[in-house]
């Protein structure tokens, strides 16, 4: 499980997908940086991931593994997950 330092509402996590690792970043409601780290690119973890900031917005790039992310995650996390596209939302 991932660990949090505490619980953040409305935070707002960026996934930057990769084929082994994702990065991931989480902001604050006003947009500063409370966390980056790496998870593997796994089903486990994004799980973990969502389970561990319910309250938030997600935002990952478009690519090769987003679509199955993105189910993954809409079936777990009330807000369907935004899909970037050359890094503008």
């Amino acid at each position: 499980m991932i660990k949090k330092k505490q619980p953040h509402r409305r935070a707002v996590i960026g996934i930057d997908l990769g084929h082994i690792q994702d990065a991931i970043c989480v902001l604050d409601k006003d947009g500063n940086n409370l966390r980056e780290f790496s998870i593997p690119n796994h089903s486990k973890f994004l799980q973990a991931l969502v389970q561990d900031y319910p309250d938030s917005r997600i935002a990952m790039e478009f690519g090769t593994h987003s679509q199955w992310i993105s189910r993954l995650l809409s079936d777990r996390h009330p807000d369907r997950p935004l899909e970037v596209k050359d890094g503008h939302a």
